[in-house]
């Protein structure tokens, strides 16, 4: 149960989702989505109970999710760049938990962006996004590498902006993906751009991360 404190400060909440909400919020209502993918999602959870998290307003309606996992060596991360690991394997074979990230290579794939609603000015879903890269870097204060995978250049400028390198293209499962990826040798401009649009934006519309401490605490203290 969230307290209404947060209710009070905050416009939105997130937190990584339980299985009852996996299928509840984010599998079953995608009708649309193919039962492959549904079931990629499911895997990747069950490998990272900790690699999807689920937006929700102040009444508790979700509004979006997106997934945050660490890739299990920098092998697997040159070779996703190249698109000789496509997006399924990532997700079933090479995701692992967070609390076995090597911390001589600290590497996440971030994307699958989903927005339920579309009603508000500013995005709640990708803000929450930025805020986790922001304050996971903070935390552990150097990223090996950063990859997304998105589906026909839809962000291609808003990446670019933010200094994430074009790696291959490829179709899987009928759709055009495009990888792209953020080397450390970019990440501390990049990681400024992010703190300047944070910054920039009301604090009551960033999301109240409500495992906050849960997972700095248990998942992740090996490496900050």
């Amino acid at each position: 149960m969230i307290s209404t404190s947060i209710f009070n400060k905050k416009k939105y909440y997130s937190k990584f989702v339980s299985e009852r909400e996996l299928k509840n919020d984010i599998l079953f209502p995608f009708k649309d989505i193919s039962d492959n993918i549904n079931n990629i999602y499911y895997k990747c959870w069950q490998r990272n109970n900790k690699s999807i998290k689920i937006i929700y307003d102040k009444n508790s309606q979700p509004l979006g999710h997106w997934v945050g996992i660490p890739i299990d060596n920098l092998v697997s991360f040159k070779k996703i760049i190249q698109g000789d690991i496509k997006k399924e394997e990532i997700f079933t074979k090479h995701s692992i938990e967070w609390s076995k990230i090597n911390p001589s290579e600290v590497i996440l794939y971030v994307g699958d962006i989903e927005n339920y609603n579309h009603n508000y000015l500013i995005n709640p879903v990708i803000l929450d996004l930025v805020k986790f890269l922001l304050d996971f870097y903070k935390a552990v204060t150097s990223i090996d590498g950063v990859c997304t995978i998105i589906e026909s250049r839809e962000f291609d400028i808003n990446l670019k902006e933010f200094n994430f390198k074009k790696g291959c293209e490829y179709i899987e499962n009928g759709k055009e993906l495009n990888v792209y990826y953020l080397s450390n040798d970019e990440e501390e401009k990049t990681f400024k751009k992010f703190n300047n649009e944070i910054l920039k934006t009301d604090n009551f519309c960033i999301p109240e991360w409500e495992d906050y401490l849960q997972f700095y605490d248990e998942e992740v203290s090996h490496i900050v």
